[in-house]
């Protein structure tokens, strides 16, 4: 017997793929409905990982960002629990706004635990770079000294 299938329309692969772009970093141009499918359902697990990752530090400590944490990972297990390519990208589609607006919201909890870190390593960067250029600024002098 064979298994009817269903055409996905070009608008909903095309929501796929810049989905894809935006929340995984990636851009996928195949047109294979199966091989996109499968590569935005791997790259899902993986995030859904971080997100697990992530989440574990909210048992002991509050970090910004739960709530975001929290829905990412049910937005993306709904949606890695589709098996039919048809009903996926219209799921995919419709939810759209939804991975948007979780992209930025995630976006913005990464940028603010990574906020603390950034500052340390500028200020580390910082004093290398000062240490350096006085050890450069020395070795000139003495260097010129010698040659004179």
């Amino acid at each position: 017997m064979m298994e009817v299938r269903i055409r996905v329309p070009d608008k909903e692969k095309k929501a796929v793929r810049d989905i894809m772009k935006e929340l995984f970093h990636i851009s996928f141009a195949s047109e294979d409905e199966d091989m996109v499918m499968d590569k935005f359902m791997n790259y899902s697990q993986e995030l859904i990982g971080d997100l697990k990752s992530l989440s574990v530090r909210y048992e002991s400590t509050a970090y910004p960002g739960k709530k975001v944490v929290r829905n990412g990972i049910k937005l993306l297990q709904d949606i890695t629990q589709i098996e039919q390519p048809a009903e996926f990208y219209s799921t995919v589609t419709k939810r759209q706004d939804d991975l948007q607006k979780f992209n930025d919201a995630y976006s913005k909890v990464l940028d603010e635990q990574l906020a603390p870190v950034k500052d340390s390593i500028a200020a580390s960067q910082k004093r290398v770079f000062e240490v350096l250029d006085a050890k450069e600024y020395k070795d000139r002098k003495f260097t010129c000294g010698l040659s004179a």
